[in-house]
């Protein structure tokens, strides 16, 4: 009985650090979708690229974000970032 207990807290415990896991790198994604949206719009000095449709890439390690603004201007704009990976996604926003 003990050796079952000890095999279901285990199995638990395991299911919880693969989904911290695939938590993090999801943040991870939606963070650097972010700092690309942001680098973007510095370079071009518009966020026309990111509206109305979303900017979507994969990353290195399969994760990957898609990013969106509305509206599009430089002076009022909601920037938001999806980021994903394997079955878990999480999502960040900047507004200014």
């Amino acid at each position: 009985m003990i050796a079952l207990a000890v095999g279901i807290f285990s199995l638990n415990q395991l299911k919880i650090t693969i989904s911290a896991k695939e938590s993090t790198y999801a943040i991870f994604a939606a963070t650097s979708g972010l700092e690309r949206a942001f680098y973007e719009i510095r370079i071009n000095n518009d966020c026309s690229n990111l509206s109305p449709g979303p900017f979507t890439e994969t990353l290195s390690n399969n994760a990957s974000y898609s990013v969106s603004a509305s509206p599009c201007d430089q002076l009022s704009s909601t920037i938001t970032s999806a980021g994903t990976y394997r079955q878990t996604s999480r999502k960040v926003e900047a507004s200014w």
